[in-house]
Protein backbone atom coordinates (compact mmCIF):
# COMPACT_ATOMS: atom_id res chain seq x y z
CA UNK A 1 0.00 0.00 0.00
CA UNK A 2 1.45 3.36 -1.01
CA UNK A 3 2.12 6.00 1.60
CA UNK A 4 0.19 9.27 1.71
CA UNK A 5 2.41 12.22 0.79
CA UNK A 6 3.18 14.52 3.72
CA UNK A 7 4.60 17.91 2.73
CA UNK A 8 4.43 21.35 4.29
CA UNK A 9 5.89 24.80 3.98
CA UNK A 10 8.59 25.62 6.52
CA UNK A 11 8.25 29.32 7.41
CA UNK A 12 11.58 29.27 9.21
CA UNK A 13 13.34 28.14 6.01
CA UNK A 14 12.03 30.71 3.57
CA UNK A 15 8.70 28.94 3.08
CA UNK A 16 10.37 26.05 1.25
CA UNK A 17 8.61 22.67 1.06
CA UNK A 18 9.70 20.07 3.63
CA UNK A 19 8.87 16.51 4.61
CA UNK A 20 9.95 14.02 7.27
CA UNK A 21 12.23 11.29 5.96
CA UNK A 22 13.56 8.61 8.28
CA UNK A 23 12.81 10.77 11.30
CA UNK A 24 14.53 13.91 9.96
CA UNK A 25 13.16 17.05 8.32
CA UNK A 26 14.26 17.26 4.70
CA UNK A 27 13.82 20.04 2.16
CA UNK A 28 12.30 18.62 -1.02
CA UNK A 29 11.26 21.69 -3.05
CA UNK A 30 11.89 25.44 -3.21
CA UNK A 31 9.39 28.02 -2.02
CA UNK A 32 8.30 28.95 -5.56
CA UNK A 33 7.14 25.37 -6.27
CA UNK A 34 3.48 24.43 -6.15
CA UNK A 35 2.07 21.86 -3.75
CA UNK A 36 1.72 19.34 -6.58
CA UNK A 37 5.38 19.83 -7.50
CA UNK A 38 6.30 19.26 -3.85
CA UNK A 39 4.22 16.06 -3.80
CA UNK A 40 5.92 14.86 -6.99
CA UNK A 41 9.28 15.56 -5.33
CA UNK A 42 8.10 13.62 -2.25
CA UNK A 43 7.36 10.56 -4.39
CA UNK A 44 10.81 10.78 -5.98
CA UNK A 45 12.48 11.16 -2.58
CA UNK A 46 10.70 8.19 -1.03
CA UNK A 47 11.35 6.03 -4.09
CA UNK A 48 14.91 5.70 -2.78
CA UNK A 49 13.73 3.17 -0.21
CA UNK A 50 12.53 0.84 -2.97
CA UNK A 51 15.27 1.48 -5.54
CA UNK A 52 16.71 -2.07 -5.38
CA UNK A 53 13.26 -3.57 -5.97
CA UNK A 54 12.43 -1.33 -8.93
CA UNK A 55 15.72 -1.78 -10.83
CA UNK A 56 15.30 -0.28 -14.33
CA UNK A 57 11.84 0.99 -13.40
CA UNK A 58 13.53 3.57 -11.17
CA UNK A 59 13.39 7.18 -12.27
CA UNK A 60 16.69 8.52 -13.57
CA UNK A 61 16.51 11.20 -10.88
CA UNK A 62 16.35 8.54 -8.15
CA UNK A 63 19.59 6.96 -9.37
CA UNK A 64 21.33 10.34 -9.48
CA UNK A 65 20.08 11.34 -6.02
CA UNK A 66 21.24 8.07 -4.50
CA UNK A 67 24.64 8.45 -6.13
CA UNK A 68 24.99 12.02 -4.86
CA UNK A 69 24.07 10.82 -1.35
CA UNK A 70 26.87 8.28 -1.66
CA UNK A 71 29.37 10.89 -2.85
CA UNK A 72 28.40 13.33 -0.11
CA UNK A 73 29.52 10.79 2.47
CA UNK A 74 32.88 10.24 0.74
CA UNK A 75 34.17 13.50 -0.70
CA UNK A 76 32.79 17.03 -0.46
CA UNK A 77 34.57 18.10 -3.66
CA UNK A 78 33.44 15.08 -5.68
CA UNK A 79 29.88 15.62 -4.47
CA UNK A 80 29.93 19.32 -5.31
CA UNK A 81 31.41 18.79 -8.78
CA UNK A 82 28.97 15.99 -9.66
CA UNK A 83 25.94 17.87 -8.33
CA UNK A 84 26.85 21.02 -10.31
CA UNK A 85 26.86 19.10 -13.60
CA UNK A 86 24.11 16.55 -12.99
CA UNK A 87 21.57 19.09 -11.76
CA UNK A 88 21.46 20.47 -15.31
CA UNK A 89 19.71 17.27 -16.40
CA UNK A 90 16.15 18.61 -16.71
CA UNK A 91 13.13 17.34 -14.80
CA UNK A 92 11.74 15.68 -17.93
CA UNK A 93 14.79 13.41 -18.05
CA UNK A 94 14.93 12.94 -14.27
CA UNK A 95 11.37 11.59 -14.20
CA UNK A 96 12.02 9.19 -17.06
CA UNK A 97 12.39 5.49 -16.22
CA UNK A 98 15.92 4.17 -16.48
CA UNK A 99 14.62 1.54 -18.92
CA UNK A 100 13.51 4.33 -21.27
CA UNK A 101 16.59 6.51 -20.86
CA UNK A 102 18.72 6.13 -23.99
CA UNK A 103 21.98 7.48 -25.35
CA UNK A 104 19.95 9.77 -27.62
CA UNK A 105 18.52 11.51 -24.54
CA UNK A 106 22.03 12.01 -23.17
CA UNK A 107 23.23 13.46 -26.48
CA UNK A 108 20.24 15.82 -26.53
CA UNK A 109 21.02 16.94 -22.98
CA UNK A 110 24.65 17.67 -23.84
CA UNK A 111 23.74 19.37 -27.12
CA UNK A 112 21.45 21.70 -25.20
CA UNK A 113 24.37 22.88 -23.06
CA UNK A 114 25.56 25.31 -25.73
CA UNK A 115 27.87 27.21 -23.37
CA UNK A 116 29.79 24.07 -22.36
CA UNK A 117 33.10 23.16 -23.94
CA UNK A 118 33.69 19.63 -25.19
CA UNK A 119 35.79 19.01 -22.09
CA UNK A 120 32.93 20.02 -19.79
CA UNK A 121 30.51 17.85 -21.76
CA UNK A 122 32.87 14.89 -21.51
CA UNK A 123 33.18 15.46 -17.76
CA UNK A 124 29.39 15.64 -17.36
CA UNK A 125 28.98 12.39 -19.28
CA UNK A 126 31.64 10.78 -17.09
CA UNK A 127 29.71 11.85 -13.95
CA UNK A 128 26.49 10.42 -15.39
CA UNK A 129 28.23 7.18 -16.34
CA UNK A 130 29.75 6.99 -12.86
CA UNK A 131 26.28 7.24 -11.29
CA UNK A 132 24.89 4.40 -13.42
CA UNK A 133 28.02 2.28 -12.94
CA UNK A 134 27.72 2.75 -9.18
CA UNK A 135 24.05 1.71 -9.25
CA UNK A 136 24.90 -1.37 -11.36
CA UNK A 137 27.73 -2.42 -9.04
CA UNK A 138 26.88 -5.71 -7.26
CA UNK A 139 27.58 -4.01 -3.93
CA UNK A 140 24.64 -1.68 -4.61
CA UNK A 141 22.40 -4.03 -6.57
CA UNK A 142 20.09 -1.24 -7.72
CA UNK A 143 20.39 -1.79 -11.48
CA UNK A 144 21.05 -5.04 -13.34
CA UNK A 145 23.36 -3.24 -15.75
CA UNK A 146 24.41 0.16 -17.04
CA UNK A 147 22.72 0.49 -20.42
CA UNK A 148 24.70 3.64 -21.19
CA UNK A 149 28.01 1.80 -20.94
CA UNK A 150 30.20 2.31 -23.97
CA UNK A 151 28.67 5.63 -24.97
CA UNK A 152 31.41 7.73 -26.56
CA UNK A 153 32.23 11.06 -24.95
CA UNK A 154 32.93 14.24 -26.94
CA UNK A 155 36.61 14.39 -27.81
CA UNK A 156 38.42 16.60 -25.35
CA UNK A 157 40.90 19.07 -26.71
CA UNK A 158 44.36 18.63 -25.24
CA UNK A 159 45.77 21.71 -23.56
CA UNK A 160 49.22 20.20 -23.10
CA UNK A 161 50.89 22.06 -25.96
CA UNK A 162 48.87 25.24 -25.40
CA UNK A 163 48.93 25.87 -21.64
CA UNK A 164 52.66 26.56 -21.31
CA UNK A 165 53.83 29.40 -19.10
CA UNK A 166 56.34 31.70 -20.85
CA UNK A 167 59.57 32.15 -18.83
CA UNK A 168 59.07 35.93 -18.67
CA UNK A 169 55.60 35.48 -17.16
CA UNK A 170 56.95 33.01 -14.63
CA UNK A 171 59.61 35.50 -13.58
CA UNK A 172 56.99 38.21 -13.08
CA UNK A 173 54.88 35.89 -10.94
CA UNK A 174 57.90 34.95 -8.82
CA UNK A 175 58.57 38.64 -8.09
CA UNK A 176 55.00 39.67 -7.28
CA UNK A 177 53.35 36.65 -5.64
CA UNK A 178 52.77 36.97 -1.86
CA UNK A 179 54.88 34.64 0.26
CA UNK A 180 52.24 31.96 0.95
CA UNK A 181 51.24 31.81 -2.72
CA UNK A 182 54.87 31.92 -3.85
CA UNK A 183 55.71 28.89 -1.70
CA UNK A 184 52.78 26.95 -3.15
CA UNK A 185 53.71 27.88 -6.72
CA UNK A 186 57.34 26.93 -6.15
CA UNK A 187 56.26 23.41 -5.18
CA UNK A 188 53.77 23.09 -8.05
CA UNK A 189 56.31 24.44 -10.54
CA UNK A 190 59.00 21.99 -9.44
CA UNK A 191 56.88 18.83 -8.99
CA UNK A 192 54.01 19.29 -11.44
CA UNK A 193 51.57 17.99 -8.83
CA UNK A 194 47.90 18.90 -9.00
CA UNK A 195 47.18 22.06 -6.96
CA UNK A 196 44.57 20.23 -4.87
CA UNK A 197 47.30 17.99 -3.44
CA UNK A 198 49.06 20.80 -1.58
CA UNK A 199 46.44 20.94 1.17
CA UNK A 200 47.02 17.22 1.85
CA UNK A 201 50.77 17.45 2.42
CA UNK A 202 51.89 17.35 6.06
CA UNK A 203 55.14 16.56 7.82
CA UNK A 204 53.91 12.99 8.19
CA UNK A 205 53.57 12.56 4.41
CA UNK A 206 57.06 13.88 3.51
CA UNK A 207 60.02 11.49 3.29
CA UNK A 208 62.99 13.71 2.53
CA UNK A 209 65.52 10.88 2.71
CA UNK A 210 63.65 9.14 -0.11
CA UNK A 211 62.86 12.43 -1.88
CA UNK A 212 59.13 11.68 -2.05
CA UNK A 213 55.75 12.74 -0.68
CA UNK A 214 53.27 9.89 -0.14
CA UNK A 215 49.55 10.76 -0.20
CA UNK A 216 46.88 8.18 0.56
CA UNK A 217 44.10 10.61 -0.39
CA UNK A 218 44.25 11.87 -3.96
CA UNK A 219 42.22 12.19 -7.17
CA UNK A 220 42.64 8.64 -8.44
CA UNK A 221 42.81 6.81 -5.09
CA UNK A 222 39.50 5.00 -5.59
CA UNK A 223 40.45 3.97 -9.12
CA UNK A 224 44.01 2.79 -8.48
CA UNK A 225 43.85 1.71 -4.84
CA UNK A 226 47.42 3.02 -4.52
CA UNK A 227 48.97 5.99 -2.74
CA UNK A 228 50.18 8.92 -4.83
CA UNK A 229 53.96 9.38 -4.92
CA UNK A 230 55.27 12.89 -5.59
CA UNK A 231 59.01 12.78 -6.39
CA UNK A 232 60.90 15.72 -4.86
CA UNK A 233 63.64 17.48 -6.84
CA UNK A 234 66.36 19.23 -4.82
CA UNK A 235 64.85 22.66 -5.48
CA UNK A 236 61.96 22.02 -3.07
CA UNK A 237 63.93 20.45 -0.22
CA UNK A 238 64.87 23.74 1.55
CA UNK A 239 61.27 24.90 1.22
CA UNK A 240 59.90 21.71 2.77
CA UNK A 241 62.48 21.74 5.55
CA UNK A 242 61.41 25.24 6.51
CA UNK A 243 57.70 24.42 6.39
CA UNK A 244 58.17 21.22 8.39
CA UNK A 245 59.96 23.17 11.12
CA UNK A 246 57.23 25.81 11.10
CA UNK A 247 54.30 23.36 11.05
CA UNK A 248 55.15 20.10 12.88
CA UNK A 249 51.49 19.07 12.66
CA UNK A 250 48.77 19.76 10.14
CA UNK A 251 49.14 20.91 6.53
CA UNK A 252 52.44 22.42 5.41
CA UNK A 253 51.10 24.68 2.68
CA UNK A 254 48.85 27.31 4.22
CA UNK A 255 47.34 30.64 3.34
CA UNK A 256 48.41 33.77 5.18
CA UNK A 257 45.83 33.28 7.93
CA UNK A 258 46.83 29.68 8.53
CA UNK A 259 44.18 27.57 6.75
CA UNK A 260 45.27 24.95 4.24
CA UNK A 261 45.36 25.75 0.54
CA UNK A 262 42.68 24.08 -1.56
CA UNK A 263 42.78 23.72 -5.32
CA UNK A 264 39.95 26.23 -5.61
CA UNK A 265 41.77 28.71 -3.35
CA UNK A 266 44.96 28.48 -5.38
CA UNK A 267 43.11 29.07 -8.63
CA UNK A 268 41.27 32.06 -7.15
CA UNK A 269 44.42 33.65 -5.73
CA UNK A 270 46.35 33.01 -8.94
CA UNK A 271 43.65 34.72 -11.01
CA UNK A 272 43.53 37.60 -8.52
CA UNK A 273 47.30 38.05 -8.90
CA UNK A 274 46.96 38.20 -12.69
CA UNK A 275 44.22 40.84 -12.37
CA UNK A 276 46.33 42.91 -9.98
CA UNK A 277 49.25 42.77 -12.38
CA UNK A 278 46.99 43.76 -15.27
CA UNK A 279 45.84 46.84 -13.35
CA UNK A 280 49.52 47.74 -12.98
CA UNK A 281 49.95 47.50 -16.73
CA UNK A 282 51.55 44.02 -16.70
CA UNK A 283 49.59 41.66 -18.95
CA UNK A 284 50.41 37.97 -18.80
CA UNK A 285 49.81 35.47 -21.61
CA UNK A 286 46.46 33.70 -21.85
CA UNK A 287 48.31 30.39 -21.42
CA UNK A 288 49.60 31.50 -18.01
CA UNK A 289 47.15 29.55 -15.88
CA UNK A 290 47.68 27.62 -12.66
CA UNK A 291 47.63 24.23 -14.39
CA UNK A 292 50.16 25.61 -16.86
CA UNK A 293 52.91 24.77 -14.37
CA UNK A 294 52.00 21.10 -14.62
CA UNK A 295 51.92 21.19 -18.42
CA UNK A 296 55.16 23.18 -18.61
CA UNK A 297 57.05 20.75 -16.39
CA UNK A 298 55.76 17.75 -18.34
CA UNK A 299 56.83 19.35 -21.60
CA UNK A 300 60.32 20.17 -20.29
CA UNK A 301 60.80 16.66 -18.89
CA UNK A 302 59.80 15.04 -22.18
CA UNK A 303 62.10 17.35 -24.12
CA UNK A 304 64.81 16.45 -21.61
CA UNK A 305 64.60 12.79 -22.56
CA UNK A 306 62.31 11.20 -19.97
CA UNK A 307 59.88 8.58 -21.25
CA UNK A 308 56.10 8.89 -21.20
CA UNK A 309 55.91 6.32 -18.39
CA UNK A 310 58.43 8.25 -16.30
CA UNK A 311 56.62 11.56 -16.79
CA UNK A 312 53.32 9.84 -16.05
CA UNK A 313 54.76 8.56 -12.76
CA UNK A 314 56.03 12.03 -11.84
CA UNK A 315 52.64 13.58 -12.59
CA UNK A 316 50.75 10.85 -10.74
CA UNK A 317 49.12 9.35 -13.82
CA UNK A 318 48.75 5.64 -14.48
CA UNK A 319 50.83 4.63 -17.49
CA UNK A 320 51.69 6.88 -20.42
CA UNK A 321 48.28 7.04 -22.17
CA UNK A 322 47.28 10.37 -20.63
CA UNK A 323 50.75 11.77 -21.17
CA UNK A 324 50.62 10.73 -24.83
CA UNK A 325 47.20 12.38 -25.19
CA UNK A 326 48.37 15.74 -23.86
CA UNK A 327 51.99 15.71 -24.98
CA UNK A 328 52.08 13.36 -27.97
CA UNK A 329 53.65 16.13 -30.06
CA UNK A 330 56.82 15.70 -27.93
CA UNK A 331 57.07 11.92 -27.60
CA UNK A 332 59.36 10.19 -30.39
CA UNK A 333 60.75 4.65 -8.61
CA UNK A 334 60.39 7.83 -6.70
CA UNK A 335 64.04 8.54 -5.80
CA UNK A 336 65.19 7.61 -9.31
CA UNK A 337 62.57 9.88 -10.89
CA UNK A 338 63.59 12.73 -8.59
CA UNK A 339 67.17 12.31 -9.81
CA UNK A 340 66.05 12.42 -13.44
CA UNK A 341 64.06 15.59 -12.71
CA UNK A 342 67.19 17.20 -11.25
CA UNK A 343 69.13 16.37 -14.38
CA UNK A 344 66.56 18.26 -16.47
CA UNK A 345 65.49 21.22 -14.32
CA UNK A 346 68.67 21.57 -12.22
CA UNK A 347 69.20 21.08 -8.49
CA UNK A 348 68.00 24.58 -7.65
CA UNK A 349 66.52 27.49 -9.55
CA UNK A 350 67.39 30.02 -6.87
CA UNK A 351 63.85 30.43 -5.60
CA UNK A 352 64.16 27.84 -2.83
CA UNK A 353 66.98 29.76 -1.17
CA UNK A 354 64.90 32.92 -1.18
CA UNK A 355 61.94 31.07 0.28
CA UNK A 356 64.11 29.62 3.05
CA UNK A 357 65.68 33.01 3.67
CA UNK A 358 62.30 34.68 4.05
CA UNK A 359 61.34 32.07 6.62
CA UNK A 360 64.61 32.26 8.59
Amino acid sequence: MSRTPSVWRNAGKGNAWYTTYRGQKKKIADADCSEQEAIDAWHQYNARDHAAELSHCNAVGTILDLYLDYLQGKSTKAYRDARTLLKTLGEWYRRMRVADFKAAHVRAWLADRSTWSDTTKATALAKLQAAFNWAANPDQGILDSNRLRGMKAPRQRSRGKEALIPPDDDEVIRRHAPRALADALLFIRATGTRPVNLGRISRQTVYLDQRVVVLEQHKTADKTGKPLLIPLPESVVPLLQGLMAQYPTGPLFRKRRGSAWTGRDLSTYFCALKKRLRRQGIKLAATTILYGYRHTLATNLLLGGLTGDQVGAILGQEGSQMVAHHYGHLLGHAKTLAGKMNAVIGPDDGSSDSAAARRA
